[in-house]
């Protein structure tokens, strides 16, 4: 081939758009995430999504991870995404943090428990063992047992941050590995109180000896949460280093934007506000 003709070929493929490049350059197309496995789901959808779009062969790799783990391995480079679902500590240096959606934070009892609301501040209490029984003076429930996910799923993180408690301050009674087995070992505990994602509480707890609590009045459920009138909440963060590969944040910016609002809202969750 002459000099002029391999100058050609150069010049198309360079101009050629992003979804004729497969075999040219699939290595840029790949992207590691790790972190909360409450937002996996959801993430594995947009990512299928951007990759239909954008018509480009692009690798998503995720995996579940501790709030420790996320934080250093985005710093360091091991993953591009972190995948947080509790507020990134203020004291992250080198890190991006954008929120991506909402999870409401729903709390259950058994049935028999007469407590069918709770405000912040007596939440608190029940949580930190303050007030270690239930205050319902005509029912003698005995001590209060807290059931909850482990730390990976960053519920207990998220509720001391909310309800600014000092980290550690609650310890659980029962871990459950899942949500739905949250919802089962409430229903085995007449003092029980456990706590899940709102995004499954209403349709996990259909059918079982157990009740959603209200928060100030307010019932838990889904259509009170995407109406803002239950604002208890936490949010749901993609971690990045601050000098990111523009692949990265293109991701971001498509995971942001109204073109997913509907997956967010599919998942249970309310999409972030611009610029939050």
């Amino acid at each position: 081939m002459t000099r002029i003709g391999t100058i050609c070929v150069a010049v198309l493929l360079v101009a050629m758009p992003l979804g004729c490049r497969q075999s040219v350059l699939p290595d840029q197309y790949n992207l590691v995430m790790v972190g909360c496995p409450s937002m996996i789901p959801l993430i594995e959808r947009i990512a299928d999504r951007y990759r239909e779009q954008n018509q480009i062969p692009l690798r998503v790799s995720v995996e579940p991870a501790s709030p420790e783990r996320t934080t250093a391995d985005t710093r360091a480079g091991l993953a591009d995404i972190g995948l947080l679902g509790q507020p990134p500590s203020r004291a992250e240096v080198g890190l991006t943090a954008v929120t991506l959606a909402y999870d409401g934070l729903a709390f259950l009892v058994h049935r028999d428990n007469p407590v069918k609301n709770v405000d912040p501040a007596q939440l608190a209490r029940l949580l930190t063992r303050e007030e270690p029984t239930w205050p319902v003076s005509s029912w003698t429930g005995g001590s209060v047992q807290l059931v909850g996910q482990p730390r990976i799923y960053c519920f207990r993180e998220s509720l001391q941050e909310r309800l600014g408690l000092v980290p550690g301050a609650i310890r659980l009674d029962v871990v459950a590995g899942t949500s739905e087995q949250v919802v089962q070992e409430v229903a085995r505990r007449p003092t029980a109180l456990g706590w899940l994602s709102l995004a499954h509480a209403e349709r996990l707890c259909v059918g079982q000896p157990v009740h959603l609590l209200g928060i100030s009045g307010v019932p838990a459920t889904l259509a009170n949460f995407r109406a803002a009138r239950y604002t208890f909440s936490r949010p749901l963060v993609l971690l990045t280093r601050r000098s990111c590969p523009s692949l990265v944040h293109d991701f971001i910016q498509f995971a942001r934007s109204d073109s997913v609002h509907d997956l967010i809202e599919e998942h249970g969750f309310l999409p972030a506000e611009p610029g939050k």
